[in-house]
């Protein structure tokens, strides 16, 4: 979980094997958690993820924060697989949400790729993203539940709001 500083939390390089199980039950991700305007970067998960609401082979939940803060994961592989007793399950996330009220800030997800063998949610459930929240319409549909190849706008791109570019499911 990050939050609170005015420097941006770096995760990068790291490697969760699959003989590791990592288990939770709100926000539950392969890597990091609750990711609130951290970076994560070059980060792999071979892991089985268990959860009851919003779990993701990198980051259970991602998110911008207010003051300048986005939040971004950047080439990042999941292939473990994922078990949700509830909703937002997500290859790569679980729940992607940009807030609108932080005009200087983005939620990215940017040339990742998940290869789960077996994604499991009762809900909003995606090779990619569980649920993705844009109030900055670049995302077709406000809201998009269970995508595993997201459509976005040509405005959508690194650095604009809550978007998705060059992922591979």
């Amino acid at each position: 979980y990050t939050r609170e500083s005015d420097i941006m939390v770096a995760i990068s390089d790291c490697t969760v094997d699959d003989k590791t199980t990592v288990k939770g039950k709100q926000n539950v991700g392969g890597i990091i958690g609750h990711s609130y305007g951290s970076m994560v970067f070059h980060c792999d998960n071979a892991a089985e993820v268990i959860g009851s609401e919003a779990v993701g082979g990198i980051a259970g939940h991602l998110r911008d924060y207010q003051a300048g803060r986005s939040g971004y994961i950047i080439a990042c592989t999941n292939s473990g697989n994922l078990s949700n007793s509830g909703i937002r399950t997500g290859g790569i996330v679980g729940y992607n949400l940009y807030d609108i009220n932080h005009a200087t800030s983005e939620s990215c997800i940017v040339a990742c790729s998940s290869c789960s063998n077996t994604i499991i949610g009762s809900l909003r459930v995606g090779l990619l993203v569980g649920e993705a929240h844009s109030n900055s319409n670049t995302i077709i549909n406000e809201y998009h539940y269970g995508s595993w190849a997201l459509t976005t706008d040509s405005r959508t791109s690194l650095g604009y709001k809550a978007g998705f570019n060059a992922c591979y499911a």
